[in-house]
């Protein structure tokens, strides 16, 4: 089988000449791809897509000041996903997200 006819670009996530998105860390989730991804503007931060252009986009710029450094995304179930990153604000954290915006919140840990 033959690939090389079939593969093409899904979507150029940093268009800046000579510039690497560095797309890596990619798990499924509820139908679509998670990863992490630079776009020349919001740093390393946590993206999604479905296969589709269209719907290729930054799921939340967890860090607006710099980069998220999302790191070990992991799958912990059909619908969430752990991971870890920094909003800027202090040390490396655990997150969660769904995929969407709104489902992508830092793990909130309470002790006694």
């Amino acid at each position: 089988m033959n690939t090389t006819l079939s593969t093409s670009l899904l979507t150029d996530i940093n268009p800046a000449a000579g510039e690497s998105s560095s797309p890596s860390g990619l798990i499924a989730l509820n139908g679509q791809v998670l990863f992490k991804a630079r776009d020349g503007v919001n740093g390393l931060e946590l993206w999604r897509t479905d296969g589709t252009a269209t719907n290729t986009a930054l799921i939340k710029d967890i860090n607006p000041t710099g980069d998220a450094n999302v790191d070990q995304l992991t799958v912990i179930s059909n619908e969430r996903a752990l991971f870890v990153a920094t909003d800027g604000n202090g040390d490396r954290e655990l997150w969660t997200s769904d995929g969407t915006e709104a489902g992508t919140n830092r793990v909130l840990i309470v002790t006694p």
